[in-house]
């Protein structure tokens, strides 16, 4: 049987050596999916490579701007990180002395939140100059209205 489909394999012959089909995978959306997912990072690489962060590191940040005093369980949460992923992130954003963690209380409990450290404070309008920059680049052959649909349909499709 295997050699009966090897020979039927090894008889296809390509329409010509310039052109390959390859529709059915490029044609899918998980295909589709990863390539924006690699264009992505590429280019949030090539906007943030100054501050040297990732796009986890940039989320921590962005978020914790929002929320000081944010958890690092509700973080995780929140940004889809398995927590010890977390852990290494602020770990490494505590070392750069761009996030800091604070003692809280909050109905007489204490606990220890997240916000961010001076030099976070510093850079924290860059960044998100540069985020709103970067997503107006990679989204910029789709009008607004359709860049409006496509955020819709995303969150639709990732449950949120």
């Amino acid at each position: 049987m295997l050699r009966h489909k090897t020979e039927e394999f090894n008889n296809i012959t390509p329409p010509s050596p310039d052109v390959c089909d390859g529709s059915s995978v490029t044609d899918t959306f998980g295909y589709l999916i990863r390539r924006i997912q690699d264009q992505s990072v590429r280019t949030f690489s090539e906007f943030f490579s100054e501050y040297q962060l990732n796009p986890i590191g940039y989320a921590i940040l962005s978020v914790t701007a929002r929320n000081p005093g944010v958890r690092q369980g509700m973080l995780a949460s929140v940004l889809g990180v398995q927590e010890s992923n977390m852990a290494n992130a602020i770990k490494d954003l505590m070392n750069r002395q761009l996030l800091a963690r604070v003692r809280r209380k909050k109905d007489g409990k204490a606990y220890y939140g997240l916000e961010l450290s001076q030099g976070g404070l510093a850079i924290i309008d860059d960044l998100t100059r540069r985020a709103t920059e970067l997503e107006h680049r990679q989204l910029i052959n789709l009008t607004q209205k359709e860049r409006d649909q496509f955020m819709i349909l995303l969150k639709k499709i990732a449950r949120l």
